[in-house]
């Protein structure tokens, strides 16, 4: 184990070393605001969701970023406590992201993960959420519209839902 990570960190440091000698300019603060939908394709345990996020993030090199998302977003699912499908919980979530650039032609395409979570004074049910995205953009545009596609695994921190894992898609812009 204790290999494995020492050649990713390796492999990290030769692309961060790589990124730095590049000297084109680039954006060092970055917004991301889109709309999303997902679901689990699950009939025994159904799970929807949909929202907005907005990710405020800054640029360490040209292609490693790091950022808050700050995320709004509605679930549908099947309430474990009462049996009732289709229960509603809008949830605030806020998380930490990392993520990199990969610059091909006139397109950027990024691979990001995040974790959020819903603050714990929070009244409606507690969730966690791990994500793994791949979003599409084009870079010769100020404002670019973006695209993406990822899976997020939902924890429940309360016995209201079981955890999920589920695929979701987002459209919006980055700023």
């Amino acid at each position: 184990m204790k290999r494995y990570l020492i050649a990713l960190m390796c492999l990290l440091g030769a692309t961060t070393t790589m990124a730095q000698q590049n000297n084109t300019p680039y954006q060092k603060f970055n917004i991301t605001a889109y709309m999303e939908m997902g679901t689990n394709f699950c009939e025994t345990n159904p799970f929807r969701q949909f929202g907005a996020s907005l990710i405020p993030s800054y640029s360490i090199t040209r292609n490693w970023f790091v950022g808050i998302p700050i995320n709004l977003s509605g679930e549908l699912y099947q309430n474990q406590l009462t049996g009732i499908k289709n229960n509603f919980g809008g949830d605030f979530r806020l998380g930490v992201t990392a993520g990199y650039d990969f610059y091909w032609d006139e397109d950027v395409f990024t691979v990001s993960a995040a974790v959020l979570s819903t603050p714990l004074m929070n009244t409606t049910p507690q969730s966690l959420y791990y994500e793994l995205g791949v979003k599409w953009s084009p870079n010769y545009l100020p404002i670019r519209p973006i695209v993406g596609i990822g899976v997020r695994y939902y924890q429940s921190l309360t016995n209201t839902f079981r955890d999920a894992v589920c695929c979701y898609v987002c459209m919006g812009l980055r700023f």
